[in-house]
């Protein structure tokens, strides 16, 4: 009878130690896959995709130079209140500096505020 029980016993924690790690293994995939959408060599917060894998979205000239529309996301904002993948502002850039409107959002997802920028200024 006990070794049944012991047989019980490490045949569960097997099961919940395979459970486990195969819930650790999909936590780090996401965080890799959130990585590679969100982070450049060097830690720039440009995304890095195939220009085949997606649209002019978040997307730097041949300069390095922001240009077009962007979304950042809390992973990209540095802002720890935000989750990860939720939006934490968006509009477009022209050369490098915010142009036009933009959307700040809470981290529950609402609009915080819209902002106008002129050449990087917000405009009054």
């Amino acid at each position: 009878m006990k070794n049944i029980l012991y047989i019980a016993a490490l045949t569960t924690a097997m099961i919940f130690s395979s459970c486990e790690n195969t819930e650790a293994n999909k936590t780090a995939e996401d965080s890799t896959d959130l990585d590679v959408l969100t982070n450049s060599p060097g830690g720039s917060d440009v995304s890095v995709m195939p220009k085949e894998m997606h649209s002019d979205l978040n997307a730097t000239d041949e300069d390095g130079k922001k240009q077009g529309k962007w979304i950042i996301y809390g992973k990209m904002s540095g802002d720890a209140a935000f989750n990860p993948t939720a939006k934490f502002e968006e509009g477009n850039y022209k050369d490098d500096l915010k142009d036009g409107e933009w959307i700040q959002y809470n981290p529950d997802g609402t609009v915080k505020r819209t902002i106008k920028f002129t050449e990087g200024k917000e405009a009054k």
